[in-house]
């Protein structure tokens, strides 16, 4: 018969298949993957809590809407943000809803300029931004011509509406005048309002 090996017919444990001869091998898994497998699902599920987890972070946003007067958004308009100290600029566009964001910008106080065609320019002379602050900077544009501005001041506002974060800034004199043992920076995060002990 053609096909048959000359040895006979196949014993336990093998198969045939056409002329082939097929063993049923059976592997040992090593002992390394036993113990590679609890790593592996520590691993996994450190990165999936990593997004989760938030760092401190060292800089600040300006984000805002440009409206014109009758409420009508205004789609790209260029925003302007120049770092009062050190006139460094930062500028974007606003979208086609109007809104605009700046982020991750150094702490300082900032100009903040907005200018569209057909519009007078919008400025904000002193916008002061500490660390984690997202400042809301909306426009409400007038028609008019390019080189006349509406000047805006601003203060720091008494609650954040971007975020739902709580924190302050302690800052270098609180830091050298409070009479904490040995400068230790988790005393300095417990006379901040609203720390838990």
């Amino acid at each position: 018969m053609p096909g048959v090996p000359l040895e006979g017919r196949p014993e336990a444990g093998e198969s045939q298949w056409g002329s082939l001869m097929l063993k049923v091998i059976h592997v040992r898994k090593p002992a390394l993957i036993g113990c590679a497998a609890p790593l592996f699902v520590g691993l996994l599920l450190m990165l999936m809590l990593a997004p989760v987890l938030q760092a401190q972070v060292s800089t600040a946003d300006i984000v805002g809407t440009i409206k014109d007067s009758t409420d009508a958004v205004v789609g790209g308009a260029r925003v302007t943000a120049t770092n009062l100290a050190t006139g460094l600029t930062y500028q974007t566009l606003s979208n086609s809803r109007g809104e605009f964001a700046i982020p991750l910008l150094p702490v300082g106080h900032y100009q903040i300029r907005v200018e569209a065609t057909g519009f007078k320019s919008w400025n904000i002379a002193d916008a002061p931004l500490d660390v984690g602050d997202r400042f809301r900077a909306d426009a409400k544009m007038e028609v008019g011509a390019l080189e006349q501005s509406i000047q805006v001041e601003a203060s720091a506002a008494a609650l954040q509406t971007e975020s739902a974060m709580v924190g302050t800034v302690v800052d270098q004199s609180q830091v050298k005048d409070l009479p904490i043992n040995g400068r230790n920076f988790i005393q300095l995060a417990q006379i901040v309002p609203g720390a838990n002990n």
